[in-house]
């Protein structure tokens, strides 16, 4: 009889303990980010800033640290090939499903979409990261750019900063009225302390989400599921740790707050990216997109398509062109994992 049994350090997982730990995990993940996004709505009337700012920098830096530790840990603990690819393979995979959450959200609220205030400051947001995801197709296929990638990757930082300014600009200086009266009148440690135990909790379950799903890429034998990695990567890693971006995005358009929503969403596409730059750092020896299959392009390619199809809806008024053009989005993703 084979052991399917897979050793972390001191923990033991079977197939059954993987897929059950997976859905704890998930709830778990809910229930804080609903509660996270309850905080976020009432800090913005709290401090007098736009919602949009709010998910566009504090959300999305939240939510997108798992993506930065389990790439971090990836690059660090695997060997170099198969590490790069988990570590890209999430962060791409994270920037597909979140433009796919765009899509979730787009057709349970088209009408709220359709009326969309301050449309620029998302076009923006979308015009720009599809000018960081060209200029990664670029340094990944054009061999002079590869080879001093270390050098070009210098520019992504750069550029991250000048959208946080440029953003700012086009955002609003005035916040939405927040419906939680209590938590905007709360005692200010108690708030913050709040705020930041929330974000950390579910920091840490999106961590321990990213493990198990490392684990499914295991054969079974190994006690995982057998899973190909650059799907794993794509698919359960960009899953895990986009999951608090979902949650969210739905309950501040859900309270109201479609701004925050959609600034945490494209603000996370936009750290992504950053977290690539800052992964890199950790590789000494090589550079990260000098180790990774070739079929990153198609999430690349998948990510140029869905922004530009993107910024189409955020132009277009008739909600039912909406709504249809939305599935589009859902069609894409689905043909990127075929592919991949």
């Amino acid at each position: 009889m084979i052991d399917n049994t897979f050793n972390v350090s001191f923990l033991k997982f079977n197939t059954l303990s993987i897929i059950i730990s997976f859905f704890i995990l998930s709830t778990l993940i809910i229930i804080l980010s609903i509660n996270l996004s309850k905080y976020a709505d009432a800090l913005s009337e709290r401090k007098k800033i736009d919602g949009s700012l709010i998910g566009l920098i504090l959300l999305a830096g939240i939510t997108s640290l798992p993506e930065l530790a389990v790439s971090i840990s990836s690059v660090k603990n695997l060997p170099t090939n198969i590490g790069c690819n988990f570590a890209i393979g999430n962060i791409f995979g994270s920037n597909l499903f979140n433009l796919v959450i765009m899509g979730i959200c787009i057709v349970m609220f088209s009408v709220k979409f359709k009326n969309l205030v301050n449309k620029n400051f998302f076009v923006n947001l979308s015009v720009q990261t599809i000018l960081l995801t060209v200029f990664t197709l670029l340094i990944l296929n054009i061999n002079f750019l590869r080879t001093y990638g270390d050098y070009f990757f210098l520019i992504i930082p750069l550029l991250y900063v000048l959208f946080l300014i440029i953003n700012n600009y086009y955002a609003f200086n005035i916040s939405q009225k927040s419906k939680f009266n209590k938590l905007i009148n709360k005692n200010s440690f108690l708030f913050y302390s709040n705020f930041i135990l929330l974000s950390f909790f579910i920091i840490f379950s999106g961590f321990l989400m990213t493990l198990i799903a490392e684990i499914m890429s295991l054969n079974v034998s190994d006690g995982g599921l057998g899973i190909n990695k650059n799907l794993t990567g794509t698919l359960f890693l960009a899953l895990s740790t986009s999951l608090p971006e979902l949650v969210i995005a739905l309950s501040c358009i859900k309270i109201g707050n479609i701004n925050m929503a959609y600034g945490n969403i494209l603000g996370s596409n936009l750290f992504n990216f950053l977290i690539m730059f800052i992964t890199n750092l950790f590789i000494t020896e090589t550079f990260i997109l000098a180790n990774i299959s070739s079929r990153n392009n198609i999430s690349l390619l998948s990510i140029l398509l869905l922004s530009l199809i993107l910024i189409m809806l955020i132009k277009i008024k008739n909600v039912k062109i909406i709504r249809i053009m939305s599935f589009s989005l859902f069609f894409i993703y689905l043909l990127t994992l075929s592919f991949i």
